[in-house]
């Protein structure tokens, strides 16, 4: 009542009677003073004082207050009892011995998806007796009832030998996203203790889960060169009641980009920067929306290439951790790729020709580049002709300068004047 820590004396705890005297009248003398505190009659302020009666004990009006940044967890003091005749009973010892209670720790943080959170409570000092401490909350950004469920006015009770309680407060989940709410739990009324700090916490209530997130669903996507338009899905989750605003940019790497007004020779995809260009915009309810992309399709062969697809600067939610980015692989266009064929599929030579010219021809979309191809000679059957003997074999490295379309092989015929032998048709 006092708003000070301490002890209010009672019959219960401390009471003298005389056969001879009215009880209400038997005067206590305090000899030695307690330690740690001092005895007051609330009546007369927080001034200590040297003496009491019963009658006022009766009347519950003498207290131990503990001294400020007192750690202590017992005390006494010595007194004297004297009825109106002068008798008195001298050197009684009266004992002090309390615990003090405490929240574990002044913070929390719980995710609105937590079904509970566990509070606990610690206690210290004197054991000897069962302690109970006062619980209440209040309301602060987060609201009883709509955030959370705590019944008023309850108790959690320390048994004798107890330093530790719980507390268990349930967090309400909704599909609605929130800013981080806060509450606070409260310590009163301790019974057989002392509150000591934290004798009090605050909670806060986050709510990541609902908070709306923006992300592309895989990590890569291969596409064919002429493809043309590539849309790259771009998913919302949670909270989707709102608004929201995501850019979707392009990043080079071995593919090269190009804006629209001046698209350039050798250029893969039309890019897009990472400004209010190329902002993606989920309207309420919506949950999925693309970014374009546009690819080029031109004559040159290129080997796979591959650029990146960002998301950036959400407004209205947060970017997920799978996938803020994605990488776009574009396959190699078989359709450019440079083709080698002879111009004949069968040459027809007689021994004594000397030689054959072969025409070996490259087509294509692309001939802008060096291409080499490789000539050799083979026999095809057992009773073809013999290198060395019918003419002289060749493996021989072609190689064609950009714009080149047809290189010739010239084979050599070996005709056998020395040692005619009629033969008939080799290859």
């Amino acid at each position: 009542d006092t708003g000070h820590l301490g002890f209010r004396f009672t019959p219960k705890y401390l009471k003298a009677e005389d056969r001879d005297s009215n009880d209400k009248s038997l005067r206590y003398f305090i000899t030695t003073k307690p330690e740690f505190g001092r005895i007051i009659d609330i009546k007369q302020g927080n001034n200590s004082i040297e003496d009491f009666t019963q009658g006022q004990i009766d009347d519950m009006l003498i207290h131990y207050i503990i001294n400020d940044n007192i750690n202590a967890t017992s005390d006494s003091f010595v007194f004297r009892v004297q009825d109106n005749g002068g008798n008195a009973l001298p050197n009684q010892v009266f004992r002090l011995n309390w615990c003090w209670i405490s929240v574990e720790k002044d913070a929390y943080t719980v995710d609105e998806n937590t079904k509970y959170l566990v509070v606990n409570l610690n206690r210290r000092g004197y054991l000897g007796e069962t302690a109970f401490v006062t619980i209440n909350t209040e309301d602060g950004t987060a609201e009883k009832g709509e955030d959370f469920t705590s019944r008023a006015n309850r108790q959690v009770q320390f048994n004798p030998g107890q330093t530790s309680g719980k507390l268990k407060i349930r967090i309400l989940k909704d599909d609605t996203f929130e800013r981080s709410e806060t509450f606070t739990i409260v310590l009163s009324e301790p019974f057989m203790g002392a509150l000591e700090y934290p004798d009090r916490a605050v909670v806060e209530i986050t709510d990541g889960s609902d908070e709306s997130t923006v992300y592309i669903p895989d990590e890569q996507y291969v596409v064919e060169e002429d493809i043309g338009e590539l849309l790259i899905p771009i998913k919302r989750k949670g909270d989707i009641s709102k608004e929201l605003m995501v850019v979707c940019s392009t990043k080079p790497d071995t593919a090269t980009g190009t804006t629209p007004s001046t698209v350039l020779s050798y250029s893969d995809y039309i890019s897009r920067p990472e400004d209010h260009n190329s902002v993606v915009r989920f309207d309420v309810g919506e949950d999925e929306k693309f970014c374009r992309i546009v690819i080029i399709d031109d004559s040159l062969y290129e080997e796979e290439e591959s650029f990146q697809v960002v998301l950036s600067m959400p407004m209205g939610g947060r970017l997920g951790e799978k996938f803020p980015e994605t990488k776009v692989v574009i396959a190699p266009d078989a359709d450019d790729e440079p083709v080698f064929y002879f111009s004949e599929e069968l040459y027809k030579v007689d021994e004594s020709d000397g030689y054959v010219e072969v025409q070996v021809w490259r087509t294509g979309t692309d001939l802008t580049k060096t291409a080499s191809v490789t000539v050799r000679s083979r026999k095809t059957s057992q009773q073809s002709a013999e290198s060395g003997q019918d003419y002289v074999g060749i493996s021989k490295n072609l190689d064609f300068p950009p714009g080149v379309t047809m290189q010739t092989v010239r084979i050599t015929i070996l005709d056998d004047l020395g040692q005619p032998v009629l033969e008939g048709p080799e290859t």
